[in-house]
């Protein structure tokens, strides 16, 4: 097939999605690092893909294709490659304006929004940004609700921990937001995440801990 009649494929994974593509890559270059029996090669590549596919919803033939090809891979430049062009294959975060970012902080009187634009949208599965002048972290998810977002108090740490959000051992920091309680009464709620949320970004490969860090704000 010429490069003219290849058929396009249209972008199917999230950025955590992308991410554990990116971990069961190394899982299977590891493999071959270590062994050279092919019964051992095989039942790793299978299962590399197969929890890969087990994460998606139903692709397109070209789609499952594309995440089959991961298990012919043997070397670091051919998975350098796959992962170049997978990244291609990333629903990006969507695109907000400024007015857009203040309308989901209603409360706050002035936000300092850095120049967000430049981040790259395909290697994100949240927005966040640090005021360092205000010690303030703002964090935007598209929640249940649809895009949402909270801010807190963000203090960094001098040493190393699990962020609550991509499960990475990173460097961290405590974000505490307050959040209603009761109908007249407020709480501070927060945990340890990622003081540098590309670097969280680049870590997480499921929504399980956003969305349960999401919910410990959000409980009553």
């Amino acid at each position: 097939m010429t490069e003219s009649n290849k058929v396009k494929i249209e972008p199917f994974l999230r950025n955590d999605q992308y991410n554990f593509l990116k971990r069961q890559v190394k899982i299977i270059l590891q493999a071959h690092a270590a062994t050279q029996d092919q019964g051992v090669l095989d039942a790793t590549r299978i299962s590399a893909v197969e929890k890969v596919l087990e994460l998606l919803p139903p692709l397109t033939d070209e789609q499952k294709q594309f995440v089959l090809n991961a298990a012919a891979i043997s070397e670091s430049l051919h998975a350098e490659r796959y992962l170049f062009e997978g990244r291609e294959y990333v629903i990006p975060f969507p695109e907000l304006s400024d007015s857009d970012i203040r309308a989901l902080f209603p409360k706050a009187k002035k936000i300092n929004i850095p120049e967000l634009k430049k981040a790259d949208a395909k290697r994100m599965t949240y927005m966040s940004w640090n005021d360092i002048r205000s010690e303030r972290k703002y964090i935007i998810f598209p929640h249940r609700r649809g895009m949402t977002g909270w801010s807190g108090s963000f203090k960094p740490m001098a040493r190393k921990g699990i962020c609550a959000v991509c499960h990475g051992h990173t460097n961290i920091g405590l974000f505490m937001a307050v959040v209603k309680s009761g109908r007249e009464t407020y709480t501070s709620r927060g945990n340890y995440i990622c003081q540098s949320s590309e670097t969280c970004n680049d870590t997480i490969s499921s929504l399980q801990h956003i969305n349960d860090f999401i919910e410990t704000l959000n409980k009553f």
